[in-house]
């Protein structure tokens, strides 16, 4: 089951119109999660959202997450401490990752590209919802992974989902190329009654490059600063561990084991990352809502009714 608001103005959990006088807060780790004042107050949650979650406060007049206002494009990034001597500051003043870090970006987009299935050399969208899963993106919040448990019930099945991908891709400004997808696992990823339909000009998908993916961990680093810290480290731990299979592409020397400290981590939420998490969140949940209603209308009928579940 996702956890995706129809209406953003009501409260997850106690499902309570909020009145645009009234605080909303509005979590930005989470595909669409909302709260009113009394269910965050009380910390009540429900899917996968969880206390630690930074929040963007949204009321009339007001717009500000828990702890840390965003800052705006031209603010200096705030940092807590020295900076480390290996990674220095993770994110540049421009927006941008570090040397260091773009380093480290590029190492995993190499490692996962070439020791995923299938070892192309390419990120390809299924490869894309892994590394969300490595971040510890629960299922209905990873777009990627929800985009292809959708195709299983759409009529171009994978054509469906790559083309949501690309929209994502497009929307966030993430550089991506198109590459071949496989017609005959295309085929088979539909139901029997539209394999007829899928044709060959429905066999491309879009793959992520190396700058597509640095500026996709960027604009969730700038957007979560404090949780998304937590969950590369443990991205990090899951790939490098003990063996420190991660690799310098450019000087061959292998990458240190250990976390990325909290001082070579921005502080704040940048405000325009945070909008940019916006977009996506608005198109994935429009895909999504107008599929969920498609598939909705054309159910056959039962009579043995129950609740649907899980995606």
């Amino acid at each position: 089951m996702t956890y995706l608001n129809v209406n953003p103005d009501t409260c997850n959990f106690c499902r309570r119109f909020i009145p645009q006088h009234e605080p909303r807060f509005h979590c930005m780790s989470c595909v669409d999660y909302n709260l009113c004042a009394s269910c965050r107050r009380n910390a009540q949650f429900s899917g996968g959202h969880t206390e630690d979650h930074i929040y963007q406060l949204i009321q009339t007049g007001v717009s500000a997450s828990n702890g840390f206002p965003p800052v705006g494009g031209s603010a200096v990034l705030q940092y807590t401490g020295p900076p480390n001597p290996f990674w220095d500051r993770v994110i540049t003043e421009n927006r941008t990752a570090s040397d260091r870090f773009r380093r480290l970006i590029d190492s995993i987009h190499n490692f996962i590209s070439w020791t995923r299935e299938p070892r192309s050399g390419n990120l390809e969208p299924e490869k894309a919802s892994h590394i969300m899963a490595l971040l510890e993106y629960p299922d209905h919040d990873n777009i990627f992974h929800l985009f292809l448990t959708h195709s299983t019930q759409h009529p171009h099945g994978l054509a469906w989902s790559d083309y949501q991908t690309l929209r994502i891709y497009q929307t966030c400004g993430w550089g991506y190329q198109e590459g071949p997808r496989d017609h005959n696992r295309q085929i088979t990823s539909v139901l029997p009654q539209y394999q007829e339909s899928l044709t060959s000009a429905e066999q491309f998908m879009p793959l992520l490059t190396r700058a597509g993916f640095r500026d996709m961990i960027v604009t969730e680093a700038l957007a979560d600063p404090v949780v998304f810290r937590e969950r590369f480290n443990i991205l990090l731990y899951r790939i490098n561990g003990s063996q420190r299979v991660l690799r310098d592409l450019e000087d061959g020397r292998l990458f240190p084991a250990g976390p990325i400290e909290s001082n070579c981590w921005p502080l704040s939420p940048d405000a325009e990352a945070v909008e940019t998490r916006a977009r996506m969140q608005r198109t994935a949940r429009a895909a999504i809502e107008f599929t969920n209603m498609h598939e909705t209308m054309n159910a056959p009928v039962r009579t043995d009714w129950r609740p649907y579940g899980s995606l």
